[in-house]
């Protein structure tokens, strides 16, 4: 998998601008624009693939889908060539599909112009996608429903003396006092422990954001101006630095890995096991079956229009390895930015969010409050605990939202069965003499820093 690095520029409405097409810039790849708690926070989204631009990225997808239709190296593409591009409407399901599926195929040119135009150039395709929204940051939206539950039972499982808050003495308590809610016992207090028959985190990002050409200047003297710097490769690494005197907004965001890989090389894996009908002795071939034969099989028969470069029939192994270097391409390209909303004392607590609050998570509550500015002298206090909004980057749409930040260390990500970031004394499978000599600040918890500087 390519690595993927992303700028957030954090500086003011809720709608996704789209910067004109062009080669490599410094302008943001889409601009989303939030409003928390009253307060609009734009968000410059700055996206780079292998070192280009997400624009100038886009670019090159386009040319060599062009380079792939274009047989004869005409610099144009004709009738009997545009079946070989997949449809705008095929580009946009690949966000979920990992490859452009075989719908609204393109028969003939005017498919693209709707008029009797017989050619059309490398421009004019580009224009195609581009106004049909391909190449572009998918961004959507949903509300996270149970948040007030989740705060509200959260608080009833700690609250000894019925104050309806909580007090820094209470939440000291809270990893022993919770301890009877771990129902399957993964030392988690997961959201739905908390919260029995719902499902956490309840929400999608289906609603699209709106698309506006109107960009607010950054120098806006009722917006904040924030830059964030997420990088992922093995892991993902984020600074945020404040590019105003305002506060901070309300809002956290990271990035995941997707479902995109997964389902590109599950096609793969599929077109490699097709049963063909060539030859033993000939190159492996798909082609068109007779409707005769067991339809039942995954006989690609649908992929042969689509692959078929030299118009003979057939899928040779040639124009398939090149269609799927090509799709791999395309499913690179795709970044899908979920904006959850309506976060709450669950979501500001689970900082790893994966909806589930693990030993550290609890012993470091009322400190994360503290800092967080949700405190009034020894006391939570509600009023402050405005609602959060996550901000999630995936190739393709998220399975999870859980911060991707695994060890490097074989033995502790195996350890670490919850998957939370420490390993505890139930979780480590040595003698406690060894548990005790790497934990070196004697918490009772593993760090991946503490088994790191051991592993050197």
């Amino acid at each position: 998998m390519r690595f993927l690095f992303l700028a957030w520029l954090i500086h003011a409405n809720a709608t996704v601008c789209f910067p004109q097409s062009g080669g490599f810039t410094n302008e943001p790849s889409a601009s989303i624009t939030l409003v928390i708690s009253n307060q609009p926070q734009f968000i410059d989204v700055r996206v780079t693939i292998d070192g280009r631009s997400f624009d100038e990225y886009w670019n090159a997808v386009f040319d060599e889908l062009l380079a792939f239709a274009d047989v004869d190296q005409s610099g144009i593409i004709t009738d009997n060539e545009v079946h070989l591009l997949p449809s705008a409407r095929a580009m946009r399901q690949v966000m979920g599909s990992g490859f452009t599926p075989p719908i609204a195929s393109l028969k003939t040119i005017s498919d693209i112009f709707d008029d009797d135009t017989k050619s059309c150039s490398r421009d004019d395709v580009v224009r195609y996608y581009r106004k049909n929204g391909v190449g572009r940051v998918h961004a959507g939206n949903g509300k996270l429903p149970h948040s007030d539950a989740l705060a509200d039972a959260f608080i009833n499982a700690l609250d000894g003396n019925n104050s309806s808050t909580l007090s820094r003495q209470e939440l000291s308590l809270a990893e022993s006092s919770l301890q009877k809610l771990d129902t399957n016992d993964d030392e988690l207090i997961s959201a739905t422990e908390l919260l029995p028959n719902q499902i956490y985190p309840g929400c999608a990002a289906t609603s699209p954001m709106d698309v506006s050409a109107n960009a607010v200047k950054n120098g806006d003297e009722n917006t904040s101006h924030f830059v964030w710097n997420i990088v992922l490769d093995e892991t993902v690494h984020g600074e945020a630095t404040a590019g105003s005197a305002m506060a901070r907004p309300n809002w956290e965001a990271w990035s995941v890995t997707g479902q995109l890989a997964n389902s590109f090389d599950e096609l793969t894996r599929r077109i490699s096991e097709a049963k063909v009908d060539s030859p033993k002795d000939e190159p492996m071939m798909i082609e068109v079956p007779d409707k005769k034969r067991d339809e039942r099989r995954d006989d690609f028969a649908w992929l042969v229009p689509m692959v078929d470069r030299d118009s003979n029939g057939h899928a040779s192994p040639d124009e398939i390895t090149q269609w799927l270097s090509l799709q791999g391409e395309i499913m690179d390209g795709q970044l899908l930015v979920s904006v959850l909303s309506g976060g709450g004392l669950f979501e500001l607590l689970d900082q790893n969010h994966d909806a589930g609050l693990s030993t550290r998570e609890l012993r470091n509550a009322w400190s994360i409050l503290e800092s967080s500015s949700c405190t009034i002298g020894d006391i939570l206090d509600r009023e402050k605990l405005h609602h959060r909004t996550l901000l999630i980057a995936s190739r393709g749409y998220p399975t999870e939202l859980r911060k991707t930040d695994p060890s490097k260390i074989e033995w502790f990500r195996s350890m670490d069965r919850n998957s939370d970031g420490d390993v505890s004394r139930r979780e480590f499978l040595e003698s406690t003499e060894h548990f005790s000599k790497l934990d070196q600040d004697q918490d009772g918890l593993i760090s991946s820093s503490e088994a790191s500087r051991f592993q050197r």
